[in-house]
This record gives structure tokens, sequence and C-alpha cells, in this order.
């Protein structure tokens, strides 16, 4: 997996460093580089292909460990612990959501405490609610 590419262009001014610098930024600027969007620029001087190696293995290492943490959140929300705390969650915003509802008068997609999460279907909310029977859309009116 090689997370960097480096390049040197004919009257340039150092070596172009492309691909997913985020993770490297600040080794970058320790050593003098600059960014020219889209790339970063490192001195000439700076170069060498320790430095260049370091760089890779530093990026690489951040991407994996980037990852992993990716993978050990999806494993939690679906282990049971994990969705009960998201359905814990989603109650308090039902709750909060109709008090403010019931303050300000905002029409909201939520009609009582007994309506549906929202599953994203084609980029819109579809909720339901097992007491007024209907589905919404996409949109926030719900006819009350």
């Amino acid at each position: 997996m090689t997370s960097l590419s480096f390049a040197r262009r004919e009257n340039s001014s150092g070596i172009y460093v492309t691909g997913k610098t985020f993770y490297v930024k600040e080794a970058l600027k320790l050593v003098g580089a600059r960014w020219e969007p889209p790339c970063w620029v490192i001195p000439f001087e700076a170069d060498s292909p320790e430095f260049r190696t370091g760089l890779i293995e530093k990026a690489n290492a951040e991407i994996k460990a980037e990852r992993s943490a990716e993978r050990a959140k999806r494993a939690y929300e679906s282990s049971s612990e994990g969705r009960a705390k998201a359905h814990a969650e989603w109650e308090a915003f039902v709750i909060e959501a109709l008090k403010k509802k019931t303050l300000t008068g905002e029409y909201h997609y939520l009609c009582c405490e007994k309506v549906s999460k929202p599953e994203w279907r084609g980029g819109r909310p579809r909720t339901s609610c097992p007491i007024h029977g209907f589905c919404i859309n996409g949109s926030r009116y719900v006819g009350d």
C-alpha cells in the first residue's frame, strides 16, 4: 500500500509529494516543505531515500490505524451494547426534538415518542410511526 508519490519536475524548486499527505503534513513542514496546491514541495536538500521511506511508513501506519479504529467502531455499533446505546441516544433526541417542537411550533419529521429511527433510502430519511401509521419520506411536515 503506497500512500505517497514523489516527483521531480523540470525547473522546479524541489520534490513534489502527492497522495495521502494529511497524515505526514507536520513532518513535511518540519523539513521546510511548502504547500503548493495540489501537492507539497520538499526542498532538494531535505530529500533522501531514508526520508521518503520514513514518510511512506508513517503515512501507511496512520492509515492502517484509522482503518482499524473504523472497524472497531463498526463492530461496537453492531454489538448489542452499541445498539442499546444508539437506541437510548435516539430516544433522548426524540424527547428533546418534541420539546422544541412544542415550544417553538417548528415542524419536524417526528410526530410522537413512538416514531422509528430514520432509515436512509435514496438519500432521504424514511421514518414510520405505529400510532399514526404513516411514513415520512424526507418531508419535515407531518400534517399535525
